[in-house]
């Protein structure tokens, strides 16, 4: 599962926006007074109804007292994160007395830390903890050892995060969701490149590309999918049987390749070079899930890469005029557009593109 992810910090609608806009699943608005990223409350309010729908809203606060909570939840957050010293027993009359989600933060120096999060009967966001001399309980930019973490990934992880460590912490230690604020910032500011790169890092996080056995379950499954989107997506439906779909002995090594994407053991795109006289790509998909990666891309490379190896000079491909998408991906990456050079009644343009001494060079 991919995890959920959470930009902090956020202290104005348009970094509202902008969250959105890269793709996060949470902002957070900050009402402590100590933080620089501190919102009052009328603030809160009017980000918090600007912030699109389908964004969770999760209000940071630490060591609240009810009187503060109860005017924190009039400016509408989905989620009260406490960030303090909250007891077990203090989290869970928060939640009740107010009829809000909680998510605790505890921060973890030792594995004592992390065992006394199951008392606490709500969310869980994991973060470092601070040096006993800091101002403010997280937001510190500080990573800690993951390694005593949870194996079930039942939590959200912070500190330290920012998009060119991500990945390998979502690999490491599989978090339902991940939170940053410091890390994508640049001068103390919410920077939204660096938050959609972090999005776009989380997301791509354990997708590999590979090259399988073409008859291969797998192999089938990823097929199976790409043909019924055709199905859905073609005027009048699509029926394999109809099609130049080459046979799987074709697109398997040492005349062709079978590259397929996975994220969990799932396929989530693949594409094939089918060798031969004319040499062509075929079946290159990507499943709704995973569009917006650059997966496309990476697999069109991988591709290529293979047929470079194999020897190959040049290639050709072509598709349907109801994925024009996929026409503008393949002028994107240099394919040059040609004329018909098949009988395949699906297919209504047509693409080549020459090889190069780059392709094979290591990835």
């Amino acid at each position: 599962m991919t995890p959920r992810v959470k930009i902090c910090g956020i202290t104005t609608p348009d970094l509202a926006l902008s969250a959105a806009k890269a793709g996060a699943d949470m902002i957070g608005l900050v009402h402590f007074a100590p933080s620089p990223r501190h919102l009052p409350l009328e603030a809160m309010a009017l980000i918090s109804e600007a912030t699109p729908e389908g964004i969770t809203r999760v209000a940071l606060t630490v060591d609240a007292d009810d009187a503060t909570l109860a005017a924190i939840v009039e400016a509408a957050p989905d989620i009260i994160q406490l960030h303090g010293r909250e007891t077990p027993d203090r989290a869970r009359a928060i939640a009740d007395r107010h009829g809000i989600a909680v998510l605790k933060a505890i921060g973890v120096a030792g594995a004592a830390d992390v065992a006394r999060a199951g008392a606490y009967g709500c969310d869980i966001l994991f973060d470092a903890k601070p040096p006993k001399d800091a101002t403010r309980p997280g937001g510190l930019g500080t990573a800690f050892d993951w390694s005593l973490l949870p194996q079930d990934g039942n939590f959200m992880l912070s500190g330290g995060l920012t998009p060119t460590t991500v990945a390998a912490a979502v690999t490491a230690t599989r978090p339902n969701a991940v939170d940053v604020s410091s890390g994508v910032e640049t001068d103390g500011a919410k920077d939204p490149a660096k938050m959609a790169a972090f999005v776009r890092a989380v997301r791509t996080a354990g997708i590999t590309v590979e090259r399988i056995d073409p008859e291969s379950p797998i192999a089938t499954a990823a097929l199976s999918r790409y043909y019924g989107e055709l199905a859905a997506r073609f005027e009048g439906g699509f029926d394999v049987t109809l099609s130049r779909d080459p046979d799987r002995a074709a697109l398997a090594p040492p005349h062709g390749a079978f590259l397929v994407a996975t994220r969990d053991g799932a396929p989530i795109g693949c594409v094939a070079l089918k060798g031969g006289d004319t040499p062509e790509v075929k079946r290159l998909w990507v499943a709704p899930e995973a569009r917006g990666l650059g997966l496309a891309t990476r697999l069109m490379a991988a591709l290529e890469a293979e047929a470079a190896a194999l020897g190959l000079t040049h290639l050709r491909l072509d598709t349907n005029n109801a994925l024009p998408e996929a026409a503008a991906l393949y002028a994107r990456l240099g394919w040059r557009e040609i004329e018909r050079f098949n009988t395949d009644p699906y297919a209504h343009r047509f693409f080549e593109k020459r090889l190069t001494a780059a392709h094979n060079q290591p990835a």
